[in-house]
């Protein structure tokens, strides 16, 4: 058995609940990571199946087993093993996906390169439950553009990012408040304290199954997913009418947002630019507001360019840019690029 320095350079951490079919299949892809330098802090959060029996079979001393005497939940089984982590890195990894031999010493590799990122996800393929391919995600953003999105939905999969602990700790760990999606809100954070990136290498397989957070708890999830979405809104200076439009924009079917009042269309798209203008004032240091600008104008001309693909009436959509957004009160800048929608 390979030995590694102490303390490790990364904790892999892992919590686990009734997962005796998959965890071992997770176990397998950590301990056989071209990078050894970790431990692997396993949270038994109450299992009350063969999971601890699973975990047990594998001789490796790097494993650590953490039993909870009940079941506490995702958020508060990550927040004890963030107290119990002794290394300088966090590694997440879900009972049932599957990371890549190479994922940690690609990531490690590109923090050393550039320790001003303090959060790095990979980009990843989503697969049944035999690991077939479902869906591949790739990456391929700046630091701004994430900054920006997120502001909205969450791009990085939980198995598959890294970050500083000294950071998760500042950042108040994963909040409490939430079942689910804690880990969306906590990424958010991250994203106003430090530079933060997604590798484009697929590193990590998602595995999307009946059981899965994700399905099983549904509705739940995304009502909670809405109030993080509300909340980082709030914490922008959003008020409540200009959030009311923006759940819209967010969710609207490109036709039936057309069959919309034109004074509705005209308040979701003033909505979104209050909203980038905020992301743009807002934008700490470390992020280039020119980049920044450039991606909030490009994804107003995205939505519209979406919009007028997916409807038969093109001369609406023309009609609207005529009647509303041309009225609004654009700099040059952007007011050059609308026209340049219009005259393709």
């Amino acid at each position: 058995m390979m030995n590694y320095k102490s303390p490790p350079f990364i904790t892999v951490l892992m919590s686990v609940y009734n997962n005796e079919k998959t965890v071992g299949n997770a176990i397998n892809s950590i301990i056989n990571q071209s990078f050894q330098d970790f431990e692997f802090l396993i949270v038994n959060d109450g299992s009350s199946d063969n999971t601890r029996g699973v975990i047990q079979s594998f001789r490796d001393n790097r494993i650590k087993i953490l039993d909870n005497r009940f079941n506490m939940g995702l958020t508060g089984s990550l927040n004890r093993g963030l107290e119990e982590a002794k290394g300088r890195y966090i590694a997440r990894i879900d009972a049932d996906d599957i990371s890549l031999s190479n994922r940690l010493e690609k990531q490690v590799l590109f923090l050393s390169k550039n320790p001003e990122f303090i959060l790095l996800g990979t980009s990843f393929n989503i697969t049944d439950k035999k690991h077939r391919v479902i869906k591949e995600v790739k990456f391929n953003i700046n630091p701004e553009k994430i900054y920006y999105d997120i502001t909205f939905q969450n791009l990085f999969a939980h198995s598959s990012v890294i970050f500083r602990l000294s950071d998760a700790f500042a950042l108040g760990g994963y909040d409490r408040r939430f079942e689910f999606s804690q880990d969306y809100d906590l990424w958010y954070k991250f994203t106003r304290r430090g530079r933060t990136w997604i590798l484009p290498d697929i590193l990590t397989l998602w595995c999307d199954e009946s059981g899965n957070i994700s399905n099983k708890e549904g509705e739940e999830q995304r009502w909670i997913y809405g109030r993080i979405f509300t909340d980082n809104l709030k914490k922008l200076g959003i008020n409540e009418e200009t959030i009311k439009y923006a759940f819209f924009l967010h969710n609207f079917n490109d036709s039936s947002f057309l069959d919309c009042p034109g004074e509705e269309i005209h308040n979701v798209f003033k909505a979104l630019l209050r909203i980038n203008k905020k992301l743009i004032d807002n934008a700490p240091d470390f992020y280039d507001k020119s980049i920044l600008e450039d991606i909030c104008y490009q994804n107003v001309i995205d939505l519209l360019t979406r919009i007028y693909k997916n409807t038969d009436n093109k001369s609406k959509v023309i009609s609207f840019l005529l009647k509303n957004i041309l009225n609004l009160k654009l700099d040059r800048k952007f007011l050059l690029k609308i026209l340049n929608f219009v005259k393709i």
